[in-house]
């Protein structure tokens, strides 16, 4: 048996060439972004994973910039909570990073019924401001793909002439 007909190969190389159209990619990289800035932790992985299988995107590209996002997620944190406070204020938060983590190594089924209303607020508030950014990134990087795209093109057709 050759290594190239190995089912194990091509699977393989059947996910990493899914998705590589410039539309995907840009479509993959902008919501990984915003799916992996989302202010509930542990839960970006599953829904990027879910997101790029539904759509056919590049599920290795969109799980290496929810990744790569992560400390963006961390940064943002506590702001979505305050912002989500701000905005629809049925919910005071009054705990810092610190203190969220102390709480979840503690327990974390009593931090998440302590903080289930401040959350919803927190996730309120990243949809109002995650959905615009995510619509102009995608467009910002479809252009930048695109173009990129071409000039690979224009250079290659250049090269074998």
């Amino acid at each position: 048996m050759k290594f190239k007909d190995n089912k194990i190969v091509k699977k393989t190389k059947e996910l990493l060439l899914t998705g590589i159209t410039p539309n995907k990619l840009a479509l993959g990289i902008s919501v990984a972004i915003m799916f992996g800035t989302i202010p509930v932790l542990g839960a970006t992985t599953l829904l990027c994973s879910l997101f790029a299988v539904t759509l056919r995107l590049n599920l290795p590209l969109v799980n290496i910039v929810n990744y790569s996002v992560y400390p963006l997620q961390l940064i943002l944190f506590i702001p979505f909570y305050k912002i989500g406070e701000w905005i629809f204020g049925f919910v005071e938060f009054n705990l810092n990073f610190n203190e969220v983590i102390e709480m979840l190594s503690t327990s974390i089924t009593d931090t998440v019924v302590l903080l289930w209303d401040a959350s919803l607020q927190a996730i309120g508030a990243w949809f109002i401001i995650s959905v615009p950014v995510t619509i102009i990134l995608y467009f910002l990087l479809l252009y930048l793909i695109s173009n990129f795209s071409e000039k690979l093109k224009s250079i290659k057709n250049n090269s074998k002439n």
